[in-house]
C-alpha cells in the first residue's frame, strides 16, 4: 500500500515528516496520516511526493524488499522503462485509465453532456485536471533538464501541449462553479453552454472555482 512504501522510502532517504513536507509543499499531518494509514492520497499529492524523495509513483505501490535481506542497491526496485506515450505517463502518476486527456478533441467535447449528472461532472472534472497536473508538471520538467520521459514522448509533448490546456480550460468552463447550484447546471447542460469567465477569475486555482467532488 502507498502509506507503507511511503514510510519506507522517506526512512531511505534519511528525511524526517518535517524535512519531507518542507520539501514537497506537503503538510506534515498530511504525511502522518498517510503513512499510518488514515487518509488515501490523490494522485496530485503522490506526484508531490514522489518528486521530492526522487522516485516514481509507482515505487508507493510495488512490495517493500524483505526486511534482513541483503541485496544489491538497486535490488527490490526494478529498473522502469520511461513513460513512451500520454497514458503511461498517467498510469505512472497514479490515474486510472480511461484517460480523458487520450481522446480526441471531438470526443471529449460531450464528457459533461448526455445526462451527466451534477455530481459526476464535478467528479469528472477533477479527474481531467489531475490529468492536465501530471502532464503540466512533466512538461515543467522537461523545459528544465530533467526529463522523465522517453525521448519519443519528450518529442510529442509540445504538440501534446496546446491540447491539453484546451481540454482542461473546457472542463473548467464545463463544470458546475462553486455558486452555481443543480438546477442551474442542468439548464446550462441542457442549452450546452460553457461558463464565461473574466480575465480574472480564469487566472484563479481551480479549488476557487470548482467544488471538491464528494
Amino acid at each position: 500500500m502507498p502509506q507503507t512504501r511511503l514510510k519506507q522510502l522517506r526512512e531511505e532517504a534519511v528525511l524526517t515528516v518535517h524535512e519531507l513536507a518542507e520539501a514537497s509543499g506537503v503538510s506534515d499531518d498530511t504525511i502522518s496520516k498517510i503513512e499510518t494509514g488514515q487518509r488515501i492520497a490523490r494522485p496530485s499529492t503522490l506526484r508531490k511526493l514522489a518528486n521530492a524523495l526522487g522516485v516514481e509513483v509507482a515505487d508507493f505501490f510495488r512490495e517493500p524488499a524483505l526486511a534482513g535481506k541483503a541485496e544489491a542497491p538497486e535490488a527490490g526496485r526494478p529498473k522502469v522503462l520511461r513513460p513512451r506515450s500520454l497514458a503511461e505517463l498517467l498510469e505512472r502518476a497514479g490515474l486510472e485509465a480511461p484517460h480523458w486527456l487520450t481522446l480526441p478533441y471531438e470526443d471529449f467535447e460531450a464528457w459533461w453532456l448526455g445526462g451527466v449528472s451534477f455530481e459526476e461532472a464535478r467528479q469528472r472534472f477533477w479527474q481531467i485536471h489531475e490529468e492536465y497536473l501530471a502532464y503540466k508538471a512533466e512538461a515543467e520538467a522537461i523545459a528544465g533538464g530533467a526529463s522523465r520521459v522517453s525521448p519519443e514522448l519528450e518529442r510529442q509533448m509540445g504538440m501534446i501541449g496546446l491540447d491539453a490546456f484546451k481540454k482542461n480550460f473546457q472542463a473548467l468552463a464545463a463544470a458546475p462553479s462553486l455558486k452555481e447550484s443543480e438546477a442551474d447546471f442542468y439548464e446550462r447542460q441542457r442549452r450546452g453552454e460553457l461558463r464565461q469567465f473574466e480575465p480574472a477569475e480564469s487566472e484563479r486555482p481551480a479549488e476557487e472555482l470548482i467544488a471538491q467532488a464528494v
